[in-house]
């Protein structure tokens, strides 16, 4: 019996979790617009299901400015030249998964919260 180990992930094509945040600017022609965003991470909580909990450490993203993600941190970003009705940006986010088993086993899901704010559209 074990109270620990790495497994191999499932699906099609695991990898990190992917975020797209933007703005829609709705009908106001093509008018070049700067938006920019304010991107907060929170903590990612442990979830534990039967007898098993897991955790998400050593967070880190493709964003320049943030490689390595903190709970609480907040980057700026800022989308230039948006001409469409929708325009932003997508990331990634990956991590270490720490599994601890006391008995049976579970499917996990670890929520990563990330939320974003408009703070100026020049």
């Amino acid at each position: 019996s074990s109270t620990g180990g790495i497994l191999p992930a499932t699906g099609d094509s695991p990898g990190p979790a992917q975020f797209s945040v933007g703005y829609d600017r709705g009908n106001e022609g093509n008018k070049a617009l700067t938006v920019i965003l304010l991107i907060t991470f929170g903590s990612v909580p442990p979830v534990t299901q039967g007898g098993v909990t897991a955790s998400v450490t050593n967070l880190t993203s493709n964003l320049a400015g943030a490689l390595t993600v903190t709970p609480g941190m907040s980057l700026q970003l800022t989308v230039a030249n948006c001409r469409t009705r929708k325009c932003g940006v997508t990331f990634n986010m990956g991590g270490k998964l720490n599994v601890a088993r006391l008995y049976g086993g579970a499917n996990i899901s670890t929520p990563v919260p990330v939320s974003v704010t408009v703070v100026s559209v020049i």
